[in-house]
């Protein structure tokens, strides 16, 4: 999604209440879970969603169990593009 414009979900401003992103051992990693974008930088389509495809899974930043988007991924894609695809 990253090519159609979104951005990850753990990088919103708006997850700190919602998510514990765990330090990291190395400065570069704890630095990349840490970082998040102000709605300024980004454009948040709806509600912050934990379930969304953009949302990586710690501590490898891998997302294993999320393969395919959800219905709420392709809502905001069609949101954003003004499609009902």
């Amino acid at each position: 999604m990253h090519a159609i414009g979104f951005h990850h979900e753990h990088q919103r401003e708006d997850r700190n209440p919602l998510i514990d992103v765990a330090r990291d051992p190395d400065p570069l990693f704890d630095y990349w879970r840490r970082l998040t974008y102000p709605r300024t930088d980004a454009y948040y389509m709806g509600n912050y969603d934990p379930e969304s495809i953009m949302h990586y899974s710690f501590p490898n930043f891998k997302n294993y169990e999320r393969q395919y988007f959800l219905k709420s991924d392709i809502k905001n894609i069609n949101k954003l593009y003004n499609c009902s695809v």
